[in-house]
């Protein structure tokens, strides 16, 4: 008879340990949205104590990562998460340090290693990449975002030329540093399109803005897994000073 009340508790405690998850629903982007604009489902749940994810494409049910965290917050990844295509196929894993991806590898569809790529905050260390048979690419490039031919300092000698840095004097403007944000796509030719701009107060910035970067020569596309690819929403920020 002693059983029956420790038998009872034991149900109580699995029956509330299961209903412990928490549910966030997540755009392509990655980033939090409602469920009627969501790319796709994350479930984190307790597991033996830990708490541990799983993400789910919302078209399929396809499991599409899974790894642990260290709280139920998305902000909290802990150790290895296993990613995977929308057939499920192993894609890629990232291991995590300090709550930051810290290691990328990639996989073929056979699963052999594809490409491996190792970060210093949000700057690469290191990487490298191998063919379908193991051996190694030389010169492999896992990831490069798009850059201006001539790097930085090309971009701002270009500006030094081009930019019309009087535009917020003659419209105006008073005494103060104005900066126009500009994002815009890159083509894996390097073409680019979609050149948006937007500030806190400066409407000629934006315009000047706009006009500089519409007349750039073509950029160095992004690079991903040693191929070129579109890039969308590159991000710039132009400042430009009222004495």
């Amino acid at each position: 008879m002693k059983l029956i009340p420790t038998l009872l508790l034991f149900i109580y405690v699995r029956c509330l340990a299961h209903t412990d998850t928490s549910l966030v629903y997540l755009n392509k982007a990655n980033t939090t949205t409602v469920k009627d604009s969501a790319f796709s489902v994350l479930k984190i749940y307790r597991e033996n104590d830990a708490w541990h994810g799983r993400e789910y494409y919302l078209k399929n049910d396809v499991l599409k990562s899974e790894g642990n965290f260290e709280s139920n917050s998305i902000d909290r990844r802990i150790g290895s998460f296993k990613n995977f295509t929308d057939s499920g196929q192993l894609d890629f894993v990232v291991s995590y340090e300090n709550y930051q991806p810290a290691e990328f590898t990639y996989y073929y569809k056979d699963g052999s290693k594809k490409s491996w790529l190792q970060l210093s905050g949000t700057n690469i260390k290191a990487q490298t990449g191998w063919d379908e048979s193991g051996k190694e690419i030389k010169g492999f490039i896992v990831k490069r975002d798009p850059q201006f031919k001539g790097g930085i300092n090309g971009w701002l000698r270009y500006l030094e030329k081009n930019l019309n840095g009087m535009a917020p004097i003659n419209a105006g403007m008073a005494s103060g540093r104005y900066t126009a944000y500009i994002t815009f796509n890159i083509s894996k030719t390097g073409k680019i399109s979609e050149i948006k701009a937007w500030s806190s107060s400066c409407k000629s910035c934006e315009e000047a803005a706009i006009n500089v970067v519409s007349r750039s020569r073509d950029w160095q596309p992004a690079i991903f897994q040693n191929e070129p690819v579109d890039y969308f929403g590159h991000k710039l920020g132009i400042t430009f000073i009222v004495p």
